[in-house]
């Protein structure tokens, strides 16, 4: 019957997204090292000189301090010793959606238009605004995604015009679109002027009267 390795069974039963940080050929087991420091003093050396880095602990330290050794062996692992020191790092917020749609609807509801101030908006809010570079692969330009979002905007605010529209049974008037927070200088750009977007939405309506 063969000898059994408490160790290796360890190293087995480790998640392994914590067994892939550890070094099992030059890391030995947790047990006594040399330094006198007890486990709370190792932890208050690294609080007191704000040792956050194994590499830093290296190149501070002087003759008889503690090394990376030590706390590998009294912890388990560095990780370890840095957790009880300064608490475990804080999780990622999770990542925003990045699709097509999703992006368009930034743009509208922040008032995005230029790359420059989706960068910055991405910078201040990671957790809402998708990578530039996820952008890109899915519009290629930001131009494009610029463009989807108006004509999208532009959609809706001929819906909303369309429905007020049939409700007062006539040509909505200046005021009573600025009452309904209704903006629709773009689509009136777009059609030369407002008599004109009007009697495109009078045809479009006898059209649909006239085939019911």
């Amino acid at each position: 019957m063969p000898l059994k390795d408490k160790f290796l069974d360890e190293i087995l039963n480790m998640p392994p997204d914590k067994r892939k940080f550890k070094n099992f050929s030059r890391i030995p087991k947790k047990g006594v090292t040399k330094s006198k420091r007890t486990n709370e003093e190792l932890i208050q050396y690294l609080i007191d000189n704000d040792l956050t880095g194994a590499k830093q602990l290296q190149t501070f330290r002087k003759p008889g301090d503690p090394c990376l050794a030590t706390y590998q062996i009294r912890f388990g692992s560095w990780g370890e010793a840095k957790a009880l020191a300064f608490g475990k790092p804080k999780e990622k917020p999770p990542a925003p959606p990045n699709d097509a749609e999703y992006m368009m609807k930034l743009l509208l509801n922040f008032n995005i238009w230029t790359e420059n101030s989706y960068r910055i908006a991405r910078r201040n809010r990671p957790d809402i605004f998708p990578p530039i570079t996820q952008l890109f692969k899915e519009w290629g330009f930001f131009s494009n995604l610029v463009f989807a979002a108006k004509r999208k905007s532009l959609g809706h605010k001929m819906e909303e015009y369309l429905k007020l529209m049939r409700k007062l049974k006539r040509c909505p008037r200046d005021n009573e679109l600025k009452k309904h927070k209704l903006d629709m200088r773009s689509v009136f750009k777009l059609y030369g002027s407002k008599q004109s977007f009007d009697s495109f939405l009078k045809d479009v309506e006898r059209m649909r009267k006239n085939e019911k």
